[in-house]
């Protein structure tokens, strides 16, 4: 139903103020009685909710496109969508009256049609917190805060504060409307005039501007303009203007912060907790390529995502290939990839791929700690891989000894390709790394490792940006299945039906741990040992009729001295004098069993 008095339509109007001028042209003492006579709350038109939306286009007479067009709707993770355009969080603050320009309102009651009190109308740039300048009439916004029952209704507002307004209005100073300002009043208005920020949400526009802009002034910029103008002075020009920026930055720096945390601080740091917000990928991107191709760093320095060094320096690259600094130096100085000998370790930059082949040449071998250090596992765990064939590896001979030994490319070569394509974890929940999962399902760290090689495991996935084995993680029931279905390969389940782990095994025989393993490598009990496993001691699962046999025919010396009911000392002297002999070989703290055919001179 349409009031009977109309306002005239302004297409940069919020729909909350729209609401306060009906209500005002229709004699109506307040905002809020008409939204209680309707059933809605103002917030809810304010908001943009489809409901209280299609009300007011009712009662105005126009479209609901154009009435919602404005509406502050929130968005996810605490943003709010405006004109099309997703906006800051700090946006919502701004949703009651708190900026106004007198000589819009003025402007409004003097040419405006209609019910005089129900002619100026709130802009949406007054709702826009980075807006702080009038851009029809270049004077700076003036701030307001009205009582709680006005904070809505704005042509109650005019009303009650008429007089102030004008004052104001006569005070005003002239001010020209910022370059970013001007922007994202352009943006919200549907004007599209950049194509590297056009391709952003607004938001990040906004917050990627003050970011830089915190990091240029981090390297001594004092410029006297806001951290919004002095970032998208530079942002606007897309990345090339950024790396032109960055690059005079390095120029600038001291020799020693000429590494990726240092240079860029808390710019990287805010990077990466955005990395998984896909708004932000294309600044992520453009940055991260400037930084390396314009800073030295390791494999190991990564910056927001794991990416290849283009840019090395000495010092960098003693860390990374184990090499020594004057060693480093020596090599590429003859090779032609450095020529000034004379700069210090952290200032002499190169091409890294040019010097990766002369390096890589000399690189010394690694040994199974060396590997596990650089993947994340025991050194035994590197070992399987190694003895394995997953990894590759070399003889190496000194004078008359060999050893086996990895070389660095084989393993960098083994990282890439078991991370390469796997997906990140959204959520860890059910999850479990490798060597965990190895564990639960009793299999070779090997065999586990092959798997993911092989992409068997739909559910691998990979934590973060972690180059180590134990970030990528699986859901072990799945292993479990998978192992299962090999060909030949005895499964858990089955295992575990005829056999019992080797502390109950020794519990049954009132011995220890270490007797039962003696027994299983001399032959008396029949025992399947797991290799390649987690822990270091192999897994040994003892056959229950190997166990149950041996039990009927021996005793061990405990359990037979806790029948006679004295002790194991006196038993065994007693036996020992009897000429009866242990049927296993007994040393350190292995027990001697005796035959219970042998024992009838004492039972």
């Amino acid at each position: 139903m349409r009031l009977p008095n109309s306002v005239d339509f302004h297409p940069d109007e919020p729909p909350i103020s729209l609401a306060s001028r009906l209500a005002a042209a229709n004699g109506f003492a307040s905002l809020g009685m008409l939204t209680r006579l309707l059933g809605i709350k103002p917030l809810a038109i304010a908001r943009g909710e489809p409901e209280a939306t299609r009300i007011l286009a009712d009662l105005s007479g126009f479209p609901v496109a154009d009435v919602s067009r404005y509406a502050m709707r929130p968005s996810v993770n605490s943003k709010s969508s405006l004109g099309g355009c997703i906006v800051s969080e700090e946006t919502l603050l701004y949703l009651p009256i708190r900026r106004i320009c007198p000589h819009c309102i003025e402007a409004d009651l003097a040419n405006g049609s209609g019910v005089p009190l129900a002619r100026p109308y709130q802009r949406h740039q007054w709702q826009t917190p980075e807006i702080e300048v009038c851009g029809l009439h270049e004077v700076e916004l003036v701030p307001v805060a009205p009582p709680k029952h006005l904070e809505h209704d704005f042509a109650r507002f005019v009303q009650t504060y008429g007089s102030d307004i004008r004052a104001a209005a006569a005070t005003l100073v002239p001010r020209a409307l910022p370059p970013a300002q001007k922007y994202i009043e352009g943006r919200l208005g549907g004007v599209r005039s950049n194509p590297f920020l056009d391709q952003l949400e607004l938001y990040v526009v906004v917050k990627t501007c003050k970011r830089f802009a915190a990091f240029m002034r981090q390297h001594g910029d004092s410029s006297d303009v806001s951290d919004l103008e002095l970032g998208y002075g530079v942002a606007r020009g897309g990345p090339a203007a950024l790396e032109e920026t960055v690059v005079a930055l390095i120029r600038k720096a001291k020799p020693n912060n000429h590494t990726i945390h240092k240079f860029f601080g808390r710019l990287v740091q805010w990077l990466r907790e955005q990395k998984r917000n896909p708004d932000f990928a294309p600044v992520i991107e453009a940055l991260q390529d400037i930084a390396v191709r314009n800073l030295p760093f390791t494999d190991k320095d990564i910056f927001v995502h794991p990416a290849k060094a283009e840019i090395q320096s000495v010092t960098m690259a003693s860390k990374e290939f184990g090499l020594s600094k004057e060693v480093v130096r020596d090599l590429l100085s003859k090779a032609g990839v450095i020529a000034d000998r004379t700069q210090r370790a952290s200032a002499t930059w190169f091409s890294a791929a040019a010097a990766r082949p002369y390096l890589e040449a000399v690189m010394p071998a690694m040994r199974d700690s060396d590997v596990g250090c650089a993947v994340g596992v025991p050194p035994h765990l590197a070992k399987a891989l190694r003895t394995s064939g997953i990894i590759p590896e070399n003889l190496y001979t000194h004078g008359t000894n060999s050893r086996a030994k990895v070389h660095p490319a084989s393993l960098a070569k083994f990282i890439e390709t078991i991370f390469e394509g796997v997906p990140e974890a959204k959520r860890e929940h059910g999850l479990t790394n490798l060597v965990d999962a190895t564990s639960h399902c009793l299999c070779g760290f090997d065999e586990m490792v092959r798997l993911v090689l092989e992409r068997r495991l739909r559910s691998l996935r990979r934590v973060g940006d972690g180059t180590l084995l134990t970030d990528l993680v699986v859901d072990r029931n799945e292993a479990t299945e998978v192992l299962a279905a090999i060909p030949g390969r005895e499964s858990l389940a089955e295992l575990r039906k005829r056999t019992v782990g080797v502390t109950k095994a020794a519990n049954e025989l009132q011995t220890t741990l270490q007797t039962v393993r003696a027994l299983v490598a001399s032959g008396q009990l029949a025992a399947t040992e797991l290799r390649h496993v987690v822990a270091i001691l192999r897994p040994m699962y003892v056959d229950k009729t190997s166990l149950a046999a041996f039990a009927i025919d021996h005793v061990s010396l405990s359990g037979l001295a806790k029948e006679l009911g004295r002790q194991p000392a006196e038993v065994e002297a007693l036996l020992a004098a009897q000429g009866v002999l242990p049927a296993n070989k007994v040393s350190g703290s292995r027990e001697p069993f005796y035959r219970r055919a042998d024992l009838a001179c004492v039972l």
